[in-house]
This record gives C-alpha cells, structure tokens and sequence, in this order.
C-alpha cells in the first residue's frame, strides 16, 4: 500500500540516530564545502554580490536569495556583509540540503544505511559539490528544496489538514527562491494520494490541496511583483516568459550527459532503478513528476550548469535512489562503498574543484590594488553607500568590491551589449560616468589599460573611453601593478 510509506513501515519511524546522523552530515559537508571553496561568481553571482553588498541589485527574478544571505550575516557575523559570506552561506545551504535530504529518505521508508549511502553520493555530486563552493542561487534553492519537501512528508504523518498549510508555505519558499520550482508543484500535490490511506481521497481534500496550491502560488508571485517593481503579476509573469524565449534552446541530447550524467552520477541509475522497484506504488508517479517535469523542461531551456537547475529535484531522486533493491537488501555494503566510491571518482575526474590558474589569481589581486592605490584605500563601511566606484571594461569575473566593498566596481555587462561596439559602449558609460562623477568627484576611476596580454582583447574599447575621459573630465592618470587607472575629476 502507498500510505505503507508513512505508516507501517519499521524503517520509517525517524529517531535520535536518524537526527544524529543527519546533524553529522551537515556538520561535516558545511566543514569540507568550505574547505575547498572557490572565488568564483557563476552567472547570477556577481549580481548578487552587489545586491548583497548595496542593497542596490541589478534586478534578479528570484527575490528569497539576498533577504536570506543578509539573515545569514546578520545572525553570524552582526551585519558585516563581508563578501566571503557568500560563500559560506553556499556551503551551509547545500550541507542543510544534504542533511534534509537523509531525512526525507528515511521519512518516505527508506532503510537508515541506504539513506546515509545516497546522501553521501548526493553530498559527491558535482552538480551540489560545484554550486556548493561558489556564489549562485542553486545551493540555498537545493536546501530549500529540500527542508520543503521534509515538511511537507512530515505533515503528511499528521493529516491533509495539517499539510495543506505547510504545503501553501513551502510554494511560496520555493518559488521564491527559484522560480523553476514551480514545476515540482504537480508532483507535491499528488503526495496526499500517494501517501495517505485511501480512506482520506476525497473531493474535498482535493480542493484543500488546490486552494493552499493557489495561496502559495498568489503569495509567490506578490513577493517576486514586488521585488520587480512590476506594476501588476501578470507583468513579471510576462518578463518571465521573455526570458524563457531568450535562454530556450530546444531539446539537446548532449545535455543528458552533461548535466544530468556528468552532475548528478550514479544518483541517475540509483534512481531510475528505484523508480522501477516503486513501479507498483502511487509514490512512483509522484516522483516521475517531481523529477521528470522539471528534468524534461531543463533538457530544452537554460543554461549549462553543471546540474545546477536539477538540485530543488534532486531530493526527490535520492528518495528514489535510496529505495533501490540492491540498497535496501541486507547486504549492501558492497553495493553502497562502490556507489560512493564511484561518485567520488566521477568528481575528481572533472577536475574538482577547478582552481583558478595562479596568473589569473595574481592578476585578480594586482587590479583591485591598482584601483585602491588610485582612489586611496578605504576600510569597509557599515552602510550601503559605497564611498568609491570605478567602471571597467575589460568585464573581469573578479570585481573590486569582492576584496574591498568601500569600492564598488559597476558592472559594464548592466549597461553595454557583449557585441556593443568601442563606440556604442563608450557612448553608453559616458551616461553612467556623468551621474557618479556628480555624485563622487575625485572618487570615480575607469580602469583604462593594462600590460597583460589578455588585453589587447578590450584594448580599442579601452581606448575610445580613455579619449572620451580626457574630453569630458578632469583626469588624473595613475598606473601601478602593470594597470592604467584614471580617476575622474568634475567634468569640463
């Protein structure tokens, strides 16, 4: 029976070692995610650095990330906003992830050592390890993903009553934090038929779900509207669909390796063989929609992350994976080492973690103290107001204001088109340049140069703004480090 999962089972009953256990996962991935962090800022990252650093963001569509960063610091570290709390709350938000994720294995009957088994392998993957140990949205979505769905299965032992409130929370959590969650909602409103007793199937319950399925999606949208500044929902739905136009593809079968083989590993056979011992369960189909919609869209849309957009499914693989007959026989010891130890080897194999070359390091440090030396270092302020900027065109993935936030270093990317002529983009920073050298005179540096090879890629660029500089302003051209740094004057 389906309800077996939450009822009768003897492994399902979750106890102090279950807790322990999961307490010694998070301790333990949040040590090591740490230990081998890397400075990188993956596609939506340098955005919200910013927003977290000025409360000032380039406009991201999935608003829970910054307001959780910033209660992060403000428990932890009393409102610093030091750049390097980023990645830390990357590191914790996977380890919550990972230890949420045992948990809701062993809730849905999974035995103990067959969970354990797949949080491990879970904990290896290179989609959770990658995002993990870097600043993007993916990490803090998967722990959500997956303290929502322990929620959820956990008011399911209670009632449907009890459930729907928690379900309606959990819809706003997860769309809040990565609008793609929204795809799982199919899923996650079959859970009541798939895992209560037959006796509680009725109309009723079913529009309990519906309502509390609309609730959560309402208040979602309201919170992302008002994050947007969008007049109404239906404007941010429609930007939505904007950017679905823009990132969609069609589908690709290399992604399948790539994402879904190479990030997650032996996570996919786990649970398709799962899947296949379920067949005979309503939880089976529950976890087809909670994995295949969202894995199906992501085959045909988005960019290539390394797994990244497939982590809020990802518990709801493991909990399949960790119900594969070879896991949850007696002796699996052989069959659970070999997994884990594959899952390993299929990280190091990729070449995790990918360290920056050390030039490209070196290169990193000298240009933030080749503008900090032009400006006159500043030590970090307590508000959101920077007290410098500098604009560069050179787009390097490593802004200033990570290593000194009183610098803020605008993004040329928020203002000129990768293809934008020298022209076009000089014309498009002399707007940006005017209002900041109004506001800050003598504080505003444009990064106009250097003798790395790397730059004869930016150099014409370079030059038309450094001329445009020199008739627009008051220009004091200072280098050092091998970097050619004006600092801008009141204008002419």
């Amino acid at each position: 029976m389906a309800h077996d999962c939450l009822r009768e089972h003897p492994s399902n009953s979750l106890n102090r070692r279950d807790a322990a256990t999961a307490g010694g996962l998070f301790l333990l991935a949040a040590l090591c995610y740490q230990r081998f962090a890397q400075p990188e800022l993956l596609q939506d990252g340098p955005g919200l650095l910013e927003a977290f650093l000025y409360g000032e963001p380039p406009y991201c569509p999935h608003p829970a990330y910054v307001p959780l960063a910033r209660a992060w610091d403000w428990l932890f570290h009393a409102g610093t906003r030091n750049a390097a709390t980023l990645w830390q709350f990357s590191a914790f938000s996977a380890a919550l992830g990972l230890s949420c994720t045992y948990l809701l294995a062993r809730a849905l009957a999974a035995p103990a050592a067959a969970a354990l088994v797949v949080a491990l392998a879970c904990g290896l993957a290179r989609a959770v390890a990658c995002h993990a140990t870097l600043v993007e949205l993916h990490a803090q979505h998967f722990g959500a993903s997956a303290a929502a769905a322990l929620a959820c299965v956990l008011a399911l032992r209670c009632s449907v009553r009890v459930w729907v409130p928690v379900f309606a929370l959990c819809a706003v959590v997860l769309y809040t934090t990565h609008k793609t969650a929204s795809l799982m909602l199919p899923g996650l409103v079959l859970l009541p038929w798939a895992l209560r007793p037959p006796a509680e199937h009725s109309v009723r319950n079913l529009l309990l779900a519906a309502a509390a399925l609309g609730a959560g999606l309402w208040a979602g949208l309201e919170l992302t509207r008002l994050h947007s500044g969008a007049a109404s929902s239906l404007h941010d739905i429609a930007a939505s669909t904007a950017a679905l136009t823009r990132f969609g593809r069609g589908f690709e079968l290399d992604w399948l390796s790539g994402e879904w083989l190479r990030g997650l590993g032996v996570l996919v056979p786990l649970g398709l063989l799962g899947v296949y011992a379920l067949r005979r369960e309503r939880l089976a189909l529950a976890l087809l929609l909670l994995v295949g919609v969202p894995s199906a869209f992501f085959s045909m849309w988005g960019a290539r992350n390394d797994g990244g957009y497939l982590l809020g499914c990802l518990p709801w693989l493991c909990v399949a994976a960790a119900r594969t007959p070879k896991l949850t026989a007696r002796r699996f010891e052989l069959v659970g080492s070999a997994a884990v130890a594959a899952q390993l080897l299929l990280l190091v194999c990729t070449r995790w973690p990918e360290q920056a070359p050390e030039r490209l390091q070196q290169l990193r440090d000298e240009r933030a103290a080749a503008v900090a030396l032009a400006l006159g270092d500043a030590p970090p302020v307590a508000d959101d107001l920077p007290q410098a900027h500098v604009i560069a065109i050179d787009r390097s993935p490593y802004p200033v204001h990570l290593s000194r936030r009183a610098i803020r270093e605008w993004r040329v990317n928020s203002f000129v088109a990768a293809d934008a002529t020298p022209q076009q983009a000089v014309r498009a920073l002399e707007t940006v340049l005017d209002l900041l050298v109004a506001q800050a005179p003598g504080r505003v540096a444009v990064i106009a140069g250097s003798t790395d090879p790397t730059a004869a890629a930016w150099a014409e660029q370079a030059s038309e703004l450094r001329s445009a500089c020199n008739s627009r302003y008051a220009v004091h051209a200072r280098g050092t480090h091998g970097w050619e740094v004006l600092v801008l004057d009141a204008r002419r």
